[in-house]
């Protein structure tokens, strides 16, 4: 079993917290078959202690009023090696949902306006009147991430790096090679604790969000306003996931190529314009038109149809991926579905 497995089974027990959460994954570094590997049990048990040490210190000034202090411990923890690049012409995705059956303007599949800023609410890994531009690594996760809306009248856009971008990973790895993933992987297992959706404050949004927010310092605050060299996000698997609520496919946890669909990007739209879309992530990524599964069936009957072994590529979702990158001019997951009939009819 790895790391992302028995996070999945320490984050799915209701009203859990971090400090459960950490303690599990320090009880785990004894088992036999430990998923850290080449890394002494002591030395990581007393790297997750401070840890926690850390993450008591960040709650404890939030708590206290002494945001300021919360986010300096914070910056300290997030140190360089946190971040990994996202190459040129790297796919994403985005959705929206739609009960009016009508497509979204091409626009309005970007970030909140910052006009409109009074709409942007507290996210895990965002703070409110902040837009921030939200992907996922395929229209699946992105449908998860909304509640499970209506997916026939749901609209799809597809977005593609133009640039090289950066990201803090903040995706639990499969398994532990140093102490430096230990300290890692218990940062982001604190940052995935589920809260209750009813509550209008959650707790377990404080330390996500200082995340956020000290990385916004650290990179997007140059001593002017903003550092405009490089794009700065986070990446991390989805909480509907690891909590074991995404079951519409079963998912290979060994295979990153299946592991990276359940993936969610956020990027904070920073800008001293008082209206329109963020000029730097304009920059950054070129996005299409939506689209939606109704409207594509409509006008083709044969749309959706399609076989493989994998059964996402086979799914409404893989059929509105295909498309998509077909669009964005990316590597394609299925077959044109006029070679698929032609097979079936034996031609």
């Amino acid at each position: 079993m790895n790391l992302i497995s028995q996070a999945k089974m320490w984050l799915s027990v209701k009203n859990t917290s971090w400090e459960t959460v950490l303690y599990a994954f320090m009880s785990s570094f004894k088992d036999a078959n430990c998923h850290a590997k080449g890394v002494d049990a002591t030395n990581a048990e007393k790297e997750v202690q401070s840890v926690m040490e850390s993450l008591h210190t960040i709650i404890d000034s939030y708590h206290a009023g002494k945001v300021i202090n919360a986010l300096d411990e914070t910056k300290r923890l997030l140190i360089n090696d946190f971040y990994i690049s996202i190459p040129k012409d790297t796919p994403f995705f985005r959705a929206r949902g739609n009960e009016t059956g009508f497509l979204y303007k091409k626009e309005e599949m970007f970030h909140i306006p910052f006009d409109k800023r009074y709409l942007v609410g507290n996210q895990r890994y965002s703070i409110s009147g902040l837009p921030c531009l939200y992907l996922g690594g395929s229209p699946y996760v992105c449908w998860e991430e909304l509640g499970r809306p209506d997916y026939q009248k749901c609209n799809h856009s597809g977005f593609k790096t133009k640039e090289v971008i950066y990201v803090y990973d903040f995706c639990l790895p499969k398994e532990l090679k140093s102490l430096f993933d230990v300290r890692r992987a218990a940062l982001i297992l604190a940052c995935s604790i589920p809260a209750d959706a009813k509550h209008v404050f959650k707790d377990e949004y404080i330390f996500p969000q200082c995340v956020f927010q000290a990385i916004i310092e650290k990179h997007y605050n140059n001593g002017e306003y903003f550092n405009e060299d490089s794009i700065y996000g986070i990446r991390y698997y989805s909480t509907h996931y690891l909590k074991g609520e995404m079951d519409m496919f079963a998912f290979d946890e060994d295979n990153d190529e299946e592991m990276y669909r359940l993936v969610n990007y956020i990027f904070p739209s920073i800008s001293i314009d008082h209206s329109g879309l963020s000029k730097y992530l304009l920059r950054a990524f070129e996005y299409t038109a939506p689209i939606s599964y109704m409207h594509l069936s409509i006008k083709n009957t044969s749309f959706g149809i399609g076989g493989s072994d994998d059964e996402y590529v086979s799914s409404s979702f893989g059929a509105i991926e295909d498309v998509i990158r077909k669009e964005l001019g990316v590597e394609r997951i299925r077959e044109d579905t006029s070679i698929l009939l032609c097979k079936a009819g034996g031609e």
